[in-house]
């Protein structure tokens, strides 16, 4: 059996203690790889094992000391820790509730109104608000804490197990919010950071400031719902979401100061940097895994033992899945794992395939290299890597990365100045996010051509078949790359299709009328304007020729904006005036193509009734 490493021989002299530590066995970095997948397994399948069974193999694995034993009872501990995590979402009691609650989120706006996660009596439920106690929840940020007074419902066992990692249990209706008050000291420090960073980038236009928040904090509260599609589109939705990418370049910023600093000082300057960013960041499942990592390799180099990446990975995952084992549901933390554990694997491999210059070559190996590792996780939740992922994610990285590393420093510093010098330290910023929403959303308006999973998996075995092959028989460096690269590329020409199925249900009170290639889309109640977009992908093929908007409210009226602005359509018809659209009432009839829109009086302060006959029965 493989032991965890070679156990050098003791010396019969006395040796320095440093060199007695090193000295004694430790686990490989394939066995360390081998313990997150245990510890991924265990937490994905919880399962109540007897507490006796459990000890003893628990103390068979530390007496023995062998990876199988330890594989074994980390497999089993992480299941049964799996499963009293489960045990321990309890739907919360329904009935009046009036109390204390202390926001877990940032109150976030939405069609239905204003909601976010609070803890009250000991569990998290999702606050929902309208009216004056939205407008009072609306100011408020996550830490503060909240007087309130509402209905509480229980939350279902389906939309519990739809996100466990999040542990809300219940809902709550607010009816009254007496007051919000700034919550413990870290909480107030991490707030003041969100409004000087809001503060420095006053003078700049709102899509700047919400697409600036996206990049360094995560934050995508005040994102338009066409710039949300579009990076989603194009596969740089991992931009607007906190990662393992805001944590280097946070340590970037900082690094000037670092240097100047003793090892040990270093050290808890470090971890304490890195603590006080997931507080910032609002503990986000990908910010967890890198802060982890980070941690874990600020202490092996504080006592004078790096370690690879691979390792640090391996453990970060053991530990955060022992401290919470439904993290493994969440998608976040999948994603971030297996992008860093493609990047640590593929990149160096991929780099040396492409017949380019070293540094070009090493940015187009790591976006590319983590869209392969996220492939399989992806292609259960949409419809293939698209293709014009890998040189958007190329063209907007380094600019990505300069926004994350001043938005936090020199962003920063702008709050505390007055407007013309915020002006001037935020012009930089400007720049370099007109170009990353530039090649957003002019990629996004370009035909969605996707890979399915099969083609990329082909690619991948045949390329490192070949690749290993072309090796053996002594082949040239050059050879190889070339041979990799034309087979890579075949394979995924071969593969490449456009997107013809749509990406996701269309949300109530949407519909969709086709008759051949003309289409008309009716809106009649508020949607998300995300959602929407979402939901027309892989539907709509082309420009409309139509958008009705029959409803009155606001929310409706949104969402049907951003359907202008991507979709374009030739005519547009809605119940309330807008500047670009024809105001409709009862009686009101138009002909497109073989269609007839009949426009017929509503229910009371409801929306008109949109009669379309002539459509195709089924449309997509």
């Amino acid at each position: 059996m493989t032991s965890f490493g070679a156990a050098s021989a003791v010396p019969p002299d006395p040796v320095p203690r440093d060199a007695d530590l090193r000295s004694r066995p430790t686990i490989s970095d394939g066995w360390v790889v081998l313990a997150a997948v245990a510890a991924v397994l265990g937490a994905a399948v919880p399962r109540s094992i007897p507490g006796v069974p459990m000890l003893v193999v628990l103390g068979v694995a530390m007496a023995w000391r062998r990876p199988v034993p330890l594989l074994l009872a980390l497999l089993l501990g992480t299941s049964l820790l799996s499963a009293r995590a489960w045990a321990g979402l309890d739907p919360a009691r329904a009935g009046p509730v009036q109390g204390r609650a202390v926001l877990v989120t940032d109150p976030e706006r939405k069609v239905a109104g204003t909601t976010a996660v609070a803890r009250l009596d000991g569990q998290r439920v999702e606050l929902w608000a309208h009216g004056a106690a939205a407008g009072a929840l609306r100011g408020a940020l996550a830490g503060d804490v909240v007087d309130l007074q509402g209905t509480r419902a229980t939350r279902s066992s389906v939309a519990i197990a739809a996100d466990p990692w999040r542990r809300v249990v219940g809902r709550v209706e607010l009816t009254t919010v007496h007051s919000v008050r700034p919550g413990a000291w870290p909480y107030r420090w991490a707030n003041e950071v969100h409004r000087r960073l809001d503060r420095g980038a006053r003078s700049m236009p709102a899509e700047d400031r919400a697409l600036l928040a996206g990049l360094v904090f995560g934050d995508d509260r005040a994102q338009s719902p066409v710039v949300r599609d579009a990076f989603a589109v194009v596969g740089l939705g991992h931009l607007l979401a906190v990662s393992g990418q805001n944590v280097a370049f946070v340590l970037a910023a900082a690094a000037p100061l670092l240097h100047r600093l003793r090892l040990r000082t270093r050290f808890v300057t470090v971890v304490s940097l890195l603590a006080f960013f997931a507080l910032v960041t609002r503990f986000e499942p990908s910010v967890l895994r890198a802060v982890v990592m980070a941690g874990m390799a600020a202490a092996a180099t504080a006592v004078g033992r790096p370690v690879s990446g691979l390792r640090v990975l391996g453990l970060a995952v053991v530990v955060l899945l022992i401290v919470d084992p439904l993290l493994v549901r969440s998608l976040g933390f999948q994603l971030s794992a297996a992008a860093s554990a493609g990047i640590l694997v593929l990149a160096p491999v991929i780099g040396r395939c492409l017949p380019l210059p070293a540094g070009l070559a090493t940015a187009v190996a790591v976006p590319l290299s983590a869209q392969v590792a996220t492939a399989p996780l992806l292609a259960t939740r949409a419809d293939g890597l698209s293709l014009v992922s890998l040189p958007a994610n190329v063209l907007v990285e380094p600019a990505a990365g300069l926004v994350m590393t001043w938005g936090s420093s020199g962003g920063l510093v702008a709050g505390f100045l007055p407007g013309p010098l915020a002006l001037l330290l935020g012009l930089p910023s400007r720049v370099l996010l007109w170009w990353i929403a530039t090649v957003a959303v002019s990629a996004s308006r370009l035909p969605v051509i996707t890979v399915g999973l099969g083609p990329l998996a082909a690619t991948s075995l045949v390329t490192a078949t070949l690749w290993w092959w072309s090796g053996r028989q002594g082949r040239s460096l050059q050879y190889r790359r070339r041979s990799v690269l034309a087979v890579g590329l075949a394979s995924i020409a071969l593969g490449a299709a456009p997107l013809t199925r749509p990406t996701a249900e269309l949300p109530v009170g949407v519909r969709l009328h086709r008759s051949g290639t003309d289409e008309v889309v009716v809106v009649t109640r508020p949607v998300e304007g995300a959602a929407l977009l979402r939901s027309l992908r892989g539907r709509v093929s082309g420009e409309l020729e139509l958008l009705v908007v029959s409803s009155s409210a606001r929310g409706a009226w949104q969402a049907g904006a951003a359907v202008m602005e991507v979709y374009r359509p030739s005519t547009v018809l809605a119940a309330v005036p807008h500047s670009g659209v024809t105001l409709v009432g009862p009686g009101d009839r138009f002909e497109v193509g073989a269609m007839s829109v009949a426009v017929e009086p509503g229910e009371a302060d409801g929306p008109l009734g949109i009669e379309v006959t002539g459509d195709d029965p089924d449309p997509p």
